[in-house]
Protein backbone atom coordinates (compact mmCIF):
# COMPACT_ATOMS: atom_id res chain seq x y z
CA UNK A 1 0.00 0.00 0.00
CA UNK A 2 1.28 3.86 -1.07
CA UNK A 3 1.42 6.53 0.99
CA UNK A 4 -0.93 7.82 -1.61
CA UNK A 5 -3.15 5.17 -1.12
CA UNK A 6 -3.35 5.31 2.84
CA UNK A 7 -4.50 9.15 2.59
CA UNK A 8 -6.95 8.41 0.28
CA UNK A 9 -8.34 5.79 2.57
CA UNK A 10 -8.27 8.24 5.56
CA UNK A 11 -9.89 10.60 3.10
CA UNK A 12 -12.87 8.13 2.80
CA UNK A 13 -12.85 7.51 6.20
CA UNK A 14 -13.76 11.18 6.78
CA UNK A 15 -10.51 12.46 7.92
CA UNK A 16 -10.76 15.93 6.63
CA UNK A 17 -14.12 16.51 6.91
CA UNK A 18 -14.71 14.87 10.67
CA UNK A 19 -11.52 14.03 12.65
CA UNK A 20 -8.89 17.04 12.07
CA UNK A 21 -11.78 19.44 12.31
CA UNK A 22 -12.98 18.41 15.37
CA UNK A 23 -9.70 17.79 16.91
CA UNK A 24 -9.15 21.72 15.65
CA UNK A 25 -12.54 22.79 17.38
CA UNK A 26 -11.92 21.05 20.47
CA UNK A 27 -8.55 21.51 21.22
CA UNK A 28 -9.04 25.23 20.56
CA UNK A 29 -11.66 25.42 23.01
CA UNK A 30 -10.13 23.50 25.43
CA UNK A 31 -7.52 25.90 25.73
CA UNK A 32 -9.60 29.03 25.43
CA UNK A 33 -11.56 27.52 28.84
CA UNK A 34 -8.22 26.56 30.16
CA UNK A 35 -6.93 29.71 29.66
CA UNK A 36 -10.26 31.71 31.17
CA UNK A 37 -10.43 29.83 33.96
CA UNK A 38 -14.86 29.59 33.85
CA UNK A 39 -15.49 26.73 35.79
CA UNK A 40 -12.49 26.79 37.63
CA UNK A 41 -9.36 24.02 37.68
CA UNK A 42 -12.36 21.19 36.74
CA UNK A 43 -10.87 19.62 34.01
CA UNK A 44 -14.14 17.41 33.25
CA UNK A 45 -16.50 20.39 32.99
CA UNK A 46 -13.84 22.01 30.63
CA UNK A 47 -13.40 18.69 28.23
CA UNK A 48 -17.34 17.85 28.26
CA UNK A 49 -18.13 21.42 27.11
CA UNK A 50 -15.42 21.88 24.74
CA UNK A 51 -16.43 17.85 22.92
CA UNK A 52 -20.32 18.62 23.53
CA UNK A 53 -19.44 22.32 21.31
CA UNK A 54 -17.01 20.68 18.94
CA UNK A 55 -19.83 17.66 18.21
CA UNK A 56 -22.27 20.45 17.56
CA UNK A 57 -20.06 22.13 15.19
CA UNK A 58 -19.42 18.46 13.24
CA UNK A 59 -22.37 17.28 13.12
CA UNK A 60 -24.70 19.83 11.29
CA UNK A 61 -21.55 19.34 8.63
CA UNK A 62 -21.83 15.58 8.60
CA UNK A 63 -25.69 15.25 7.99
CA UNK A 64 -25.42 18.79 5.93
CA UNK A 65 -28.05 20.62 7.53
CA UNK A 66 -25.75 24.08 7.87
CA UNK A 67 -27.12 26.62 5.45
CA UNK A 68 -25.20 27.23 1.69
CA UNK A 69 -22.36 29.51 2.76
CA UNK A 70 -22.22 28.56 6.80
CA UNK A 71 -20.60 25.48 6.91
CA UNK A 72 -17.73 25.76 9.59
CA UNK A 73 -16.11 23.04 8.11
CA UNK A 74 -15.81 23.95 4.83
CA UNK A 75 -14.92 27.21 6.14
CA UNK A 76 -11.87 26.14 8.47
CA UNK A 77 -10.85 23.81 5.45
CA UNK A 78 -10.54 26.65 3.08
CA UNK A 79 -9.79 29.04 5.39
CA UNK A 80 -6.49 26.48 7.06
CA UNK A 81 -4.44 26.67 4.03
CA UNK A 82 -4.13 30.18 3.15
CA UNK A 83 -3.79 30.82 7.51
CA UNK A 84 -0.69 27.94 8.10
CA UNK A 85 0.82 29.68 4.84
CA UNK A 86 1.06 33.09 6.24
CA UNK A 87 2.17 31.67 9.97
CA UNK A 88 5.04 29.84 7.74
CA UNK A 89 6.15 33.36 6.01
CA UNK A 90 6.11 34.63 9.48
CA UNK A 91 8.09 32.46 10.62
CA UNK A 92 10.74 32.35 7.54
CA UNK A 93 10.98 36.51 7.43
CA UNK A 94 11.73 36.47 11.50
CA UNK A 95 14.66 34.06 10.82
CA UNK A 96 15.97 36.02 7.57
CA UNK A 97 15.08 39.36 10.20
CA UNK A 98 17.27 37.79 13.16
CA UNK A 99 20.20 36.56 10.65
CA UNK A 100 20.46 40.29 8.63
CA UNK A 101 20.01 41.88 12.03
CA UNK A 102 16.69 43.87 11.54
CA UNK A 103 15.15 46.23 13.92
CA UNK A 104 12.75 48.44 13.42
CA UNK A 105 11.99 51.57 16.15
CA UNK A 106 9.16 53.20 15.71
CA UNK A 107 6.37 55.14 17.46
CA UNK A 108 4.03 53.18 19.86
CA UNK A 109 1.32 53.38 18.23
CA UNK A 110 2.53 51.47 15.22
CA UNK A 111 1.81 47.80 16.57
CA UNK A 112 -1.96 48.69 17.79
CA UNK A 113 -2.55 50.18 13.51
CA UNK A 114 -0.65 47.35 12.68
CA UNK A 115 -2.48 44.60 14.67
CA UNK A 116 -6.07 46.32 13.55
CA UNK A 117 -5.22 45.83 9.82
CA UNK A 118 -3.93 42.39 10.47
CA UNK A 119 -7.22 41.57 12.32
CA UNK A 120 -8.52 42.44 9.12
CA UNK A 121 -6.99 40.88 6.70
CA UNK A 122 -7.58 37.71 8.76
CA UNK A 123 -11.40 38.50 8.90
CA UNK A 124 -11.04 39.14 5.01
CA UNK A 125 -9.56 35.55 4.47
CA UNK A 126 -12.22 34.01 6.73
CA UNK A 127 -15.01 35.82 5.37
CA UNK A 128 -13.81 34.61 1.60
CA UNK A 129 -13.21 31.05 2.28
CA UNK A 130 -17.15 30.39 2.48
CA UNK A 131 -17.19 29.11 -1.39
CA UNK A 132 -18.03 30.57 -4.89
CA UNK A 133 -20.90 33.18 -4.44
CA UNK A 134 -20.43 33.49 -0.40
CA UNK A 135 -19.07 37.02 -0.21
CA UNK A 136 -22.06 39.50 0.09
CA UNK A 137 -20.45 42.60 0.40
CA UNK A 138 -21.03 45.85 -1.53
CA UNK A 139 -17.52 45.56 -2.78
CA UNK A 140 -16.05 42.48 -4.95
CA UNK A 141 -13.56 39.94 -3.11
CA UNK A 142 -10.23 41.32 -3.69
CA UNK A 143 -7.87 38.48 -5.55
CA UNK A 144 -6.04 36.29 -3.04
CA UNK A 145 -2.93 37.19 -4.43
CA UNK A 146 -3.31 40.51 -3.26
CA UNK A 147 -3.83 39.37 0.70
CA UNK A 148 -0.81 36.76 0.48
CA UNK A 149 1.75 39.47 -0.51
CA UNK A 150 0.15 42.12 2.15
CA UNK A 151 -0.72 40.27 5.08
CA UNK A 152 2.62 38.76 5.69
CA UNK A 153 4.81 42.16 5.19
CA UNK A 154 2.69 43.31 8.22
CA UNK A 155 2.41 40.25 10.37
CA UNK A 156 6.23 40.40 10.09
CA UNK A 157 7.07 44.09 10.75
CA UNK A 158 4.67 43.71 13.67
CA UNK A 159 6.24 40.38 15.70
CA UNK A 160 10.05 42.18 14.29
CA UNK A 161 8.82 45.34 15.98
CA UNK A 162 7.21 43.59 19.01
CA UNK A 163 10.52 41.76 19.50
CA UNK A 164 12.99 44.21 19.03
CA UNK A 165 11.35 47.09 20.92
CA UNK A 166 13.25 48.54 24.35
CA UNK A 167 12.38 47.16 27.39
CA UNK A 168 10.10 49.34 29.59
CA UNK A 169 10.49 48.15 32.96
CA UNK A 170 12.48 45.56 34.91
CA UNK A 171 14.30 42.20 33.19
CA UNK A 172 16.61 42.53 29.89
CA UNK A 173 15.96 45.29 26.92
CA UNK A 174 13.57 43.61 24.60
CA UNK A 175 11.89 41.00 27.14
CA UNK A 176 8.26 40.79 26.40
CA UNK A 177 7.99 38.67 29.33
Amino acid sequence: MSIETAIWNLEAMGLVDVILPFIIIFTVLYVGLAKVHLFGKEKRIRTMLALALAAGVIVPHVLQTYPPCWDVVEIINTALPNVVMIGIAIVSFMMVAAIVGFNINSASTFLGWAVIVIFGFVTYTFLTSGGQGCYHGSMQALPISWLEYILPILVFAVIIWFVTRGGGGGGRDGDIY
